[in-house]
């Protein structure tokens, strides 16, 4: 089991081990901060649980639309999958975002 603290982890462990560290910025929400978390754990994929499955199909389209984060296209750049859950639906659909649709732009 890994509990994480995120405040500790982007003041004294993200800046260390990323080449670019998330920037300190309102195009940075909680959706990028996970991306980041799941890359450096080394995740096969990213789920983010929202309240609704977004209208586009890409990653980009996703952010333009204000649906992800301004920043999300590049903290999600190295995950191989993104799988986004509605958890207002009782059956809990999901869309799943491959690799190649994160860079489309």
């Amino acid at each position: 089991m890994m509990i994480l603290d995120p405040w500790r982890f982007l003041h004294d462990e993200e800046p260390r081990l990323a080449r670019e560290p998330l920037p300190e910025s309102w195009d940075v929400t909680s959706d990028s901060i996970a991306a980041r978390l799941a890359q450096f754990a080394r995740a096969d994929e990213l789920v983010l649980l929202k309240s609704a499955l977004p209208a586009e199909e890409t990653i980009a389209e996703m952010s333009k639309s204000g649906f992800l984060d301004r920043y999300f296209p590049q903290a999600a750049a190295g995950l191989e999958r993104v799988r986004i859950v509605n958890l207002r639906d009782a059956a809990y659909s999901e869309l799943v975002v491959a690799r190649q649709s994160h860079e489309e732009t």
